[in-house]
């Protein structure tokens, strides 16, 4: 831990006119633990989000948007934070957090050097003296991994392997505590405006099946292939599946509820199948069979995490089409009848459908996707 972070500075009583460069919005959002406590005794503020591009705490309540290092102005996306301000310092919470006039960062100001600005030379305080709750578990109203940068001494997001741009050069790097800010974020709210606006919740879904919901589907089928026994001393194993892109479309089907298809038609998986002979292994057939996939759930929006919620996953295969996948599989019939037959999309809808993780899995997605998007 960086032992500057801890060091109080004496400042002068708050000047009413400085406040004046930010606008405070309060927030009665009701928390649980020792920050939250501290959190709902201090005065707050409202309009303070995450920048896609540079990863730092910037302030989105002016029509102009700082000065990003990644070029022009910041670049809102997930939560909205609400961070309290002129309040004592504690154990659990550490002041002299200040909003720079310069560039809309949230950045450090107890050391005698103001880091490195955008907008050139050092950051410029202003406003509000923020003190920020660290050092105290997530919740699904506050959010962890929020870091001191000890190159620029902004703060910044420290959650993703990617670590934001960073004035001094490369991204960031953490120091110091690891702070736990509460945010409010109506995603009942956020969908619908997404879905009324037709692309971006179609955006929202692609950008989840790319990232997860493709492996999801893919693991599941996987797992209903590996060890089914198709006959006697004949059993799957060796299982890949590819899963292609997909197309979707979203209806509303109730109060903060949506009706999701999704279609994906080219799909695979290719498998090796156990031979009851002398020649082990090195006999054992390989397939791929080909088919579409259509996936329907229903989708719960709430104000937690998640915030989607899919309480059913129905999906159905179609026009399945077996072919050997090596020289002894183009000989092999009988497993052919399975697949035409019917049973292997039996057994991997009823897989998928029947798993709870996977339900919780996609769950996770979109609510990870929609923060992309907005």
């Amino acid at each position: 831990m960086h032992h500057a972070l801890k060091h109080q500075i004496f400042e002068r009583p708050p000047n009413p006119r400085r406040r004046s460069a930010i606008v405070a919005a309060g927030c009665g959002l009701v928390l649980l633990g020792p920050a939250a406590r501290y959190a709902q005794a201090a005065p707050a503020q409202g309009a303070w989000r995450y920048c896609r591009k540079c990863h730092v705490m910037f302030f989105n309540g002016y029509p102009a948007k700082g000065t990003c290092p990644g070029g022009a102005g910041h670049e809102a996306a997930g939560y909205t934070f609400v961070l309290p301000y002129d309040a004592p310092e504690t154990a659990g919470a550490q002041r002299n957090w200040r909003f720079c006039q310069k560039c809309n960062a949230m950045f450090f100001d107890g050391f005698p050097a103001k880091g490195a600005c955008p907008a050139g030379g050092g950051h410029a305080a202003a406003g509000f003296n923020f003190v920020l709750p660290h050092s105290a578990p997530e919740t699904p109203v506050a959010q962890a991994g929020w870091r001191f940068c000890d190159k620029c001494n902004a703060m910044f997001y420290d959650g993703y392997p990617d670590k934001g741009l960073c004035k001094a050069g490369g991204g960031h790097r953490a120091n110091g505590f690891n702070f736990v800010l509460r945010h409010t974020t109506d995603y009942p709210a956020k969908v619908a405006h997404l879905t009324t606006a037709g692309a971006p919740m179609l955006n929202v879904l692609q950008i989840m099946w790319r990232d997860q919901g493709r492996r999801v589907m893919g693991e599941g089928m996987q797992q209903a292939i590996n060890g089914r026994r198709f006959s006697d001393g004949v059993n799957g194993y060796d299982t890949e599946a590819n899963i292609g892109d997909m197309v979707p479309t979203i209806r509303p089907a109730g109060e903060n509820r949506f009706a999701v298809e999704m279609n994906a038609p080219g799909n695979n998986i290719k498998f090796h199948a156990t031979t009851p002979t002398i020649f082990g292994a090195a006999m054992d057939p390989a397939f791929r069979v080909g088919f579409g996939m259509l996936v329907k759930f229903e989708m719960n929006v709430r104000n937690a995490r998640p915030a989607i919620d899919i309480a059913s996953v129905d999906a159905s295969l179609r026009d399945a089409s077996v072919h050997g996948a090596n020289a002894v599989g183009t000989l092999v019939e009988t497993v052919g009848d399975f697949f035409t037959g019917g049973d292997f999309s039996r057994s991997i809808t009823e897989r998928i459908n029947g798993d709870p993780a996977a339900r919780a899995q996609l769950s996770k997605a979109v609510a990870a996707a929609l923060d992309q998007v907005f």
